[in-house]
């Protein structure tokens, strides 16, 4: 795969090497390509491009501005988080989870992608690992397992916290790697559990701290205000929306 001259240079081009489901509402997609070497660095996330039918790759024109094939806005770029970079044979690969929501355009291409199928990843950029020694919370739903999962891998081994994730059953639970001083608890949407129940279940004790909080922009909302009421500051308080019910 020659990179096209006027690729923009955030764009990484690579093949698909298998879309595998890993639990009923997981499926996780690994990608190859030289131009993923960079992705170890720079941030946790990437956005997955998906044009419109018959669309070539974006390129730039003789400015460097990005010109989208049919405009900008009939792209698809959902954000995902990259789970692990590793190179056998000196070509990097990547993969990242998809939640299988009903109706999701890319769990649709999920389940009917193949190998050698060509894509392209705009990025690295956004999230971090927390920068402090002190105790680290974690509340996400569904779809903030990945970036979760990720940031306990990343963590050092001396570092203590709680994170608690919400999935739709036991079956989506997975074994992740964390310092051992983390805890990991799971709780599930058949049996009651909302990542804002998740909030309850964090003993926040006083010293250095943070929460990271990832769900539906409403809980991401009261999550922050249930956060301030329990006496952290805003520097201290992470609250993402990662979708919004409509």
């Amino acid at each position: 795969m020659a990179r096209p001259q006027g690729r923009p240079g955030n764009h990484a081009l690579a093949q698909v090497v298998e879309a595998q489901r890993i639990s009923p509402s997981y499926t996780r997609v690994t990608v190859a390509g030289p131009e993923l070497a960079r992705f170890a660095s720079g941030g946790l996330h990437f956005r997955l491009l998906f044009g419109p039918s018959g669309a070539g790759w974006p390129g730039v024109d003789t400015n460097g501005v990005t010109e989208w094939p049919q405009g900008a806005a009939a792209w698809h770029k959902p954000v995902y988080t990259t789970r692990k970079l590793w190179n056998p044979d000196g070509i990097p690969h990547l993969s990242f989870d998809v939640f299988m929501h009903e109706g999701g355009h890319v769990a649709g291409w999920c389940s009917s992608v193949g190998p050698g199928t060509e894509v392209v990843l705009a990025g690295p950029g956004g999230g971090k690992t927390p920068q402090h020694g002190g105790w680290h919370g974690f509340v996400g739903d569904e779809t903030a397992v990945p970036v979760i999962s990720r940031l306990l891998a990343e963590m050092p081994l001396d570092a203590g916290g709680t994170a608690v994730l919400v999935v739709p059953c036991a079956a989506d639970v997975q074994p992740l790697d964390h310092p051992r001083g983390v805890s990991v608890h799971w709780i599930t949407r058949d049996k009651g559990g909302t990542p804002l129940a998740g909030l309850d279940m964090l003993d926040i004790p006083d010293g250095p701290r943070s929460v990271f909080f990832a769900a539906e922009a409403a809980e991401a909302q009261s999550a922050r205000k249930i956060l301030a009421g329990r006496g952290l500051n805003k520097s201290e308080i992470s609250s993402a929306a990662y979708w919004t019910r409509t």
